[in-house]
């Protein structure tokens, strides 16, 4: 058979979404050809891809009309129904409340599916369903993938609340308050906990006790997991043998969910645990609840429709013309009275998502505090100590600098440093010794590389001036003068901690380079406090190698990443501060606004960005309105400067709800300081 399933989405792997693509896998693999069809494609709908079973969201896609339609929620039945004509089918209704799940009157709709007690008693009491028109299938559970557990232990150690309704503003804060009476460890998986599951089946056997509803609670059961009935609307009783047969054909579900979710009721449930029982449970699932049964049941059905349906054929045109009309006039008033409804739903859920984040981030950033405070105690304590030791030294240096002072040595050395010449001089003769004793030690180690000499010299001081020179002499230029990289490097963390820098911020430095900030960014935060991106690796691995030892970098744990994109996301991290020296003065326009994003997708609210600029001075330094990198990088080796105005900056700021300014201090190189932060804060 050709059969066409129907679903509102594919999305998430929860209810009528799963019970489709279960349905479908099991039907290709008896030799059927199912075809999907959602307006919303999703996760689930790869994965219907990744079995190779077709997945539209247009039916003019569909070159070839299906024998049958499966429908699942009224309006894409309707929808497959009138636009293959002639084809009959099936309706199946997977819920007592949802609007999506009310049962459309059509004549090509032959059969109606309930997957339990409850949605049956809503289709023929409700909604006017002929009773011979209803068959029951009761809900299953894919017993390849569930497999059985070890053992339960004598009394619960590890919960979980699986269920995609939990989380801290339900019903999850009484399961934990009562499952700490028992000393049971309580863990949470669902789409509103933000822990949604893609395999639970290799979850669930970790767990003694599990709260759950409907599916879940079957597929918990078939694992070997005692199971407690519980969701947002209600909680029921610990499942035991006895009950089983009552629960089931309610699909553990609505019906079943009696009693408030209260601390007390909940312990009182815990207190029926039973390893036995469970087991015992467990095992009549696994004998009455297979998927290969309900399929089996479905294809029995799918055959008599399609038998029906030859003997009678397809009904009159104006039959279902009337039929669909009446639909339209049902529907309209509750597409509007929905469309606002979802559109005030979407609002709020947009409001408390957002709320939670800041929650957490206030929690995150108060932790930090305390933590800060505590730090701040200890050494004030410290330094109160040591404070009367420390009066006694600085009187004593003062007066022994007044009297060097006084000295006719230093009065020399004062005239001979107003003699610019005879600076420069000293300080040229001064690395030019340097330089001569490290071209010795090279000679003495015969055609040892330099690199090689440091590490057998463990205790001979190397200038990092004399670092810079051979990391030039091996990878080439190193984006700044190598007389300059020191000073530029430590420049950068000077202006960091001008702007609050403290060892244990979140910093991202965007485009990294090869270290000459880092080298001293690494050293002063926190050992996983430092992200870098820089997309030339062999660049990076320069400063990796000649900047820091193997020890150094084990112990503060710096991350990197060479997406060219600077994509910051890949770290997972709420930064502090993104640093971005010597960037914009390469980067386009777009580029730059990928950045500003980035800076407002990945960073606390109180994050700085620190980051510089040369502006233009037309008509020799025009401004840069190209989308490509200027300067050395993946793409070129040809050195060049991008010019932006500040007044575009500003705008792109102003934006995205950012405020933007020259700090007007430690601007070096020709390049201008500029601090970007969110509007709100100060």
């Amino acid at each position: 058979m050709r059969i066409l399933l129907t679903n509102t989405s594919l999305i998430n792997r929860a209810g009528s979404e799963l019970y489709l693509f279960e349905v479908a896998t099991r039907l290709l693999v008896r030799g059927h050809s199912p075809v999907a069809f959602t307006p919303r494609l999703g996760p689930v709908a790869e994965a219907l891809r990744a079995a190779t079973i077709p997945v539209v969201d247009r039916l003019d896609a569909i070159g070839e009309p299906p024998d049958l339609i499966h429908g699942q929620h009224h309006v894409e039945t309707l929808t497959a129904l009138l636009h293959f004509p002639g084809v009959p089918a099936v309706f199946v209704c997977h819920g007592w409340a949802p609007w999506e799940e009310l049962a459309p009157r059509f004549p090509r709709i032959l059969r109606y599916v309930a997957v339990d007690h409850t949605t049956r008693e809503r289709l023929v009491s409700e909604q006017g369903i002929p009773p011979e028109r209803v068959d029951v299938v009761l809900n299953f559970v894919d017993l390849e993938r569930f497999q059985p557990r070890a053992p339960l232990p004598p009394a619960p150690r590890r919960a979980l609340v699986f269920s995609n309704h939990a989380h801290e503003g339900t019903y999850l804060p009484a399961v934990r308050e009562a499952c700490s009476r028992f000393g049971i460890e309580v863990d949470v998986a669902g789409i509103a906990s933000g822990r949604p599951v893609t395999e639970p089946e290799k979850l669930l056997p970790a767990y003694d006790l599990v709260f759950a509803k409907g599916r879940a609670a079957l597929e918990a059961m078939a694992v070997g997991a005692a199971v407690m009935l519980c969701d947002v609307s209600g909680a029921g009783p610990l499942i035991t043998s006895e009950d089983l047969d009552r629960l089931r054909p309610l699909n553990f579900g609505i019906r079943t969910l009696r009693h408030p979710v209260a601390v007390d009721y909940l312990a009182s449930q815990i207190e029926r645990y039973d390893p036995a029982d469970a087991s015992e449970v467990s095992r009549r699932i696994r004998a009455s609840a297979g998927l290969e049964e309900a399929v089996d049941r479905l294809i029995g059905i799918y055959e008599r429709v399609l038998a029906e349906h030859r003997e009678h054929g397809t009904p009159l045109a104006e039959e279902e013309s009337r039929a669909a009309a009446t639909y339209l006039d049902w529907l309209n008033p509750f597409l509007k009275e929905r469309l606002a409804l979802l559109q005030e739903q979407e609002g709020l859920r947009a409001e408390v998502e957002a709320r939670r984040r800041q929650a957490e981030r206030l929690a995150e950033e108060r932790t930090a505090l305390l933590t800060e405070r505590d730090s701040l105690a200890a050494e004030a304590g410290m330094l109160r100590g040591n404070a009367g030791t420390l009066r006694d030294e600085a009187a004593q240096l003062h007066r022994e600098n007044a009297m060097l002072r006084q000295t006719t040595t230093w009065r020399l050395r004062e005239r001979l440093l107003r003699l610019t010449p005879l600076v420069k001089l000293y300080r040229f003769v001064r690395s030019s010794k340097v330089r001569e004793r490290h071209a010795r030690t090279a000679a003495r180690a015969g055609n040892t590389s330099s690199r090689e000499t440091v590490a057998r010299l463990p205790g001979e001081h190397v200038a990092l001036e004399e670092k810079a020179r051979r990391m030039a002499a091996e990878g080439g230029f190193l984006g700044v003068p190598v007389e300059e990289f020191e000073t530029e490097g430590r420049l950068q963390l000077a202006a960091l901690l001008r702007h609050g820098l403290r060892p244990d911020s979140k910093l991202l430095d965007v485009g990294c380079g090869c270290l000459r900030g880092g080298y001293w960014l690494i050293r002063f935060l926190r050992p996983g406090c430092y992200c870098g991106i820089e997309p030339r690796q062999d660049r990076l691995q320069l400063g990796l190698d000649h900047l820091f030892t193997p020890a150094e970098l084990a112990d503060k744990r710096p991350r990197f990443d060479h997406n060219p994109e600077f994509d910051s996301s890949v770290f997972g991290e709420r930064f502090d501060f993104f640093l971005a020296r010597s960037i914009w003065t390469h980067a386009s326009k777009p580029q730059i606004a990928r950045m500003l994003d980035a800076f407002l997708r990945d960073t606390n609210p109180a994050a700085k960005f620190l980051t510089s600029y040369v502006p233009p001075e037309p008509p020799h330094r025009p401004e840069l309105m190209g989308e490509a990198w200027i300067g050395t990088g993946l793409e070129s080796n040809v050195p060049g400067i991008a010019y932006h105005s500040f007044e575009w900056i500003e705008r792109e700021c102003r934006a995205r709800g950012l405020k933007v300014h020259e700090t007007g201090q430690d601007d070096y190189g020709g390049q201008r300081w500029l601090l970007v932060r969110r509007a709100e804060e100060r």
